[in-house]
């Protein structure tokens, strides 16, 4: 147990501010020196305010001043009624005396907070007050009852909202399960008490943190770390205060002495014992001593290893005065009693507010039979009514169901209708006229009377009327197909790149026919799952619309982006474009309303694309569409990758 750093924690929790130590409050003296030279004091809270403020300025030097100062400041506050002042007071005076190792006084004062705090309804007061009762309990070695007032004051602190108080009670909650042989959990409250107290720049408590985590480590056996901690707080630029270096420096000591290295660790002993000689902080003068005698016995000198120990008996002994306990024991009961005193006054408010409620209760029951009574016969009729309404409004409400269900069926079947009328006008006219192509070049070639260069034309011709017309024959059998019974894809591994390859085998030919730049940018790792057949037929028909919209001359670039777990193929053209309205309808309309003529007359299904959007969900790809009137267009299809 350590009760050097709960009394740091006390006057940390009060909200000490960050920075160097404090001077004497020369300027809150000469405001008061000020007020008394009229010899008259203005009796009011401004003037309380400044006589806790110079009482809170002296507590922090262990100033008796303090006392005068708090004192005065609670008699002024009682003759002019102002609670806050008084409880501000009682405060200071707590952990002045608590400080001092007056614990029997501290809880005194602090008796009078807790009163006072309760009848007010402060919970910054409530909050210093489970804290002071938590510290001296830890000075007991009640480390149970500890846990639970400060906890009690971690719940007041955060219902107001202050921030360092919070970091201090995390610091606190620290020793409290360092003494339960917690370190662990010791260590975790010392860090989040240090991340606390940086946003906020309260110094003090990272200084405070570091000497505490210096020392955990140190009993953990890594004193390098512990060595490094205890020389953050000496050289800290932020922060000196002679009470932690003194602890840093006996911290010091004790790690020089576990790696044997006893000249330092006696050097590191004497500058902690100075130290705490100067503030008179006998916790810390007891350490120190304990530190010299061990090593000064480990060097030989026995003499002053002899005179440290009998130093430090004598503080052991001044400290452990069991007198204390049952002092203390005395008010706690008594602090126990205004805690129950303020359950009982708040069970009588409660009480009473039920005695109100039960009267208002009966009246209002009163005032609802007589009602209810009147209210019954108008209800029937209603209720009467209400039915019949309610069984007009469903079957209005049915009847509306079931036309709009009717009206989303007859639009379905008029799109199909009219999808499959214009499919039969492809067969039977724009189809018909390529086969006859077809068939007179066929005718042609029986014929032989074509010379080399009129047979190269034709069979360029030839190839395109075929190629083109299989892809709308394939269209529409696929279209058929997936309208009949629905299309069940055969997921494999397959390589992207290869099957735009073979798609670009058969389209590259017509896009030289009309001078149009192909380029295919291969990708080295292209596999994918998916359907082979179906991703065929989605390249292709976007290869095909890419060559059908592009312009002679133009250019048509296919590309690969990969990420982690997903390919994307890109057939970018710089064709004609689409139109924001063209573009809306791509993936949502089929037939004559969304089929459009190419730049060479080239005419199609309608198909295409709605067949890419039905094969790409099969897959489980995604197709996305960039395009822009005039400016060409780009079409994606996205994949998951095989991962080797």
């Amino acid at each position: 147990m350590f009760p050097r750093l709960q009394i740091i924690y006390l006057i940390l929790i009060f909200g000490c501010c960050s920075g160097f130590t404090q001077a004497l409050p020369t300027g809150l003296l000469a405001k008061w020196n000020k007020k008394n030279a009229s010899g008259k004091t203005l009796e009011d809270t401004a003037t309380v305010n400044l006589l806790n403020s110079i009482a809170y300025s002296y507590m922090q030097h262990v100033s008796d001043s303090a006392n005068f100062y708090a004192e005065t400041a609670i008699r002024l506050s009682k003759k002019i009624k102002y609670p806050q002042g008084q409880i501000t007071a009682y405060a200071t005076l707590s952990k002045l005396n608590y400080k001092k190792g007056n614990y029997r006084a501290a809880l005194k004062h602090n008796l009078k907070l807790m009163e006072l705090s309760s009848r007010f309804k402060n919970n910054d007061g409530l909050a210093n007050a489970h804290n002071m009762l938590g510290l001296v309990y830890l000075t007991q070695n009640k480390q149970a009852e500890a846990l639970y007032e400060l906890r009690k004051a971690i719940v007041y602190n955060r219902m107001t909202g202050n921030r360092p108080r919070l970091a201090a009670n995390y610091f606190n909650l620290s020793l409290v399960f360092h003494d339960i042989k917690r370190l662990d959990s010791a260590i975790a409250y010392a860090v989040k008490c240090r991340n606390a107290s940086i946003p906020i720049k309260e110094y003090s408590l990272i200084a405070m943190s570091d000497n505490r985590l210096g020392d955990y480590y140190h009993k953990l056996g890594q004193t390098s770390k512990a060595i490094r901690l205890f020389y953050s707080v000496i050289n800290n630029s932020h922060y000196q205060d002679e009470w932690e270096n003194s602890f840093a420096y006996t911290g010091l000591a004790e790690c020089h002495f576990k790696i044997k290295d006893y000249n330092k660790a006696v050097s590191f002993a004497k500058e902690g014992l100075k130290r705490a000689q100067q503030i008179g902080t006998k916790w810390d003068i007891q350490k120190a001593y304990k530190i010299l005698h061990e090593s000064s016995f480990a060097l030989g000198d026995y003499k002053t290893a002899y005179q440290s120990l009998l130093k430090h008996e004598h503080y052991s002994d001044s400290l452990d005065n069991e007198t204390r306990k049952d002092e203390i024991n005395e008010i706690h009961l008594r602090h126990k009693e205004v805690e129950n005193k303020a359950l009982m006054r708040e069970n009588e408010n409660v009480k009473q507010s039920e005695n109100i409620s039960q009267m208002v209760t009966i009246i209002v029951l009163v005032i609802s039979v007589s009602l209810i009574l009147v209210v019954l016969l108008i209800t029937k009729n209603l209720e009467r009514k209400k039915r019949l309404n309610k069984v007009l409004r469903q079957r209005a409400s049915d009847i509306t169901r079931h036309n709009e269900q009717m009206e989303v069926q007859n639009n379905i079947l008029q799109d199909q209708n009219e999808t499959k009328d214009y499919l039969l006008s492809i067969i039977g006219h724009d189809m018909r006229g390529p086969l006859g192509s077809i068939i007179s070049m066929w005718d042609m070639f029986k014929a032989g009377d074509l010379d080399k260069e009129e047979m190269q034309f034709v069979v360029t011709s030839f190839f395109e009327k075929v190629t083109t017309t299989f892809a709308m024959l394939e269209n529409i059998l696929h279209w058929a197909k997936n309208q009949q019974s629905g299309i069940k894809p055969a997921i494999t591994q397959v390589s992207l790149t290869a099957i735009a390859d073979q798609v670009l085998r058969v389209y590259k030919n017509i896009g030289i026919e009309k001078n149009i730049s192909i380029v295919h940018h291969s990708a080295a790792e292209s596999r994918i799952e998916a359907d082979e057949d179906l991703v065929r037929i989605m390249i292709q028909n976007i290869v095909a619309n890419a060559i059908k919209f592009t312009k002679e001359g133009g250019n048509i670039d296919i590309a690969y982006q990969t990420t982690a777990d997903t390919i994307t193929i890109t057939v970018k053209d710089n064709g004609i474009g689409m139109s924001p309205t063209t573009k809306a309808m791509l993936f949502q309309r089929s037939g004559k309303r969304i089929s459009t003529y190419g730049t060479r007359n080239e005419n199609g299904t309608g198909l295409g694309m709605l067949l890419v959007k039905t094969f790409a969900e099969k897959n489980n790809a995604v197709v996305e569409v960039d395009s822009a009137l005039g400016k060409g267009s780009s079409i994606m299809l996205t994949f998951r990758r095989v991962i080797k």
